[in-house]
């Protein structure tokens, strides 16, 4: 066999380099392009300028509906809020075997964006304000909001933040729900 079969001659490797450089930042570029397209083609869903208040408070709704959780700073409990498509919304924390389940109603031109829960008895509702952070949370501001008395106009600074852990709007089924006007 011949010695020199193995051999590349300088022209040839100075070739074979130049070319591998050049497919290595193609799929560099290509990769970069893909990811920005894929980035672009899912965006959270933001309102236009010709977006209607119906169209936003659906947007809103659209985001809001599914299990979210939030740990409450002063005590250490997981919250736990399930918002479904009907406006249904269960509440309830980690540690305990009862939750609530009542109506809301979403007032997205408002800004801060209002959230109204409704329980059976209306003296309960509780008038609150939330809004969704950039990063797909939510802010809502529970601590300062109470049956009966007026909406907060702001957010306190310990206003726990949610997160979404999943799509469901189905609660779970080991804990019991009941009203909380029927606590009285």
């Amino acid at each position: 066999m011949n010695k020199n079969y193995f051999k590349l001659n300088r022209s040839q490797l100075t070739f074979h380099v130049k070319v591998r450089t050049v497919l290595i930042s193609l799929v560099f570029v290509v990769t970069i392009v893909v990811k920005q397209g894929i980035v672009k083609a899912n965006p959270t869903p933001q309102p236009s300028q010709t977006t209607s208040p119906i169209q936003l408070t659906n947007l809103i709704k659209q985001q809001l509906i599914g299990h979210w959780q939030a740990k409450n700073l002063a005590n250490s409990q997981v919250i736990n809020f399930i918002l479904t498509p009907d406006e249904k919304l269960f509440m309830w924390v980690e540690s305990g075997k009862v939750a609530y389940g009542m109506n809301y109603k979403v007032n997205s031109e408002a800004k801060p964006m209002q959230l109204d829960i409704i329980p059976k008895d209306p003296s309960q509702k509780v008038e609150t304000i939330f809004e969704m952070t950039a990063d797909g949370r939510m802010r809502l501001e529970i601590i300062n909001a109470n049956p009966g008395q007026s909406r907060p106009n702001n957010f306190s600074t310990d206003t726990p933040i949610f997160a979404r852990i999943s799509q469901t709007t189905v609660p779970p089924k080991n804990i019991k729900f009941i009203d909380p006007s029927d606590r009285k």
